[in-house]
């Protein structure tokens, strides 16, 4: 029941994503442990209707959002 950012996608069956609520880092998480919800109605997406979405929704792909990250440390300035 926790709820999740999705980040990236390994492939049909496996999500990068981490928790909202608390602090962590990402890790792998299998599509079919995640609840999909319709965020209008709160009404849950059927099975079929998940993977429709995971092939219309262009999710970046775990190499693609491991460079995008290591730009984005390498372009930040440390504090302190």
């Amino acid at each position: 029941g926790e709820s999740i950012i999705i980040i990236a996608q390994r492939n049909h069956e496996w999500f990068v994503a981490k928790p909202i609520c608390r602090l962590c880092g990402p890790g792998l998480i299998t599509v079919s442990f995640v609840k999909v919800q319709d965020l209008l109605t709160g009404k849950a997406l059927t099975p079929n209707q998940v993977k429709d979405l995971i092939k219309s929704v262009i999710a970046p792909k775990v190499e693609e959002w491991k460079k995008a990250t290591a730009t984005y440390k390498g372009n930040s300035i440390p504090l302190g």
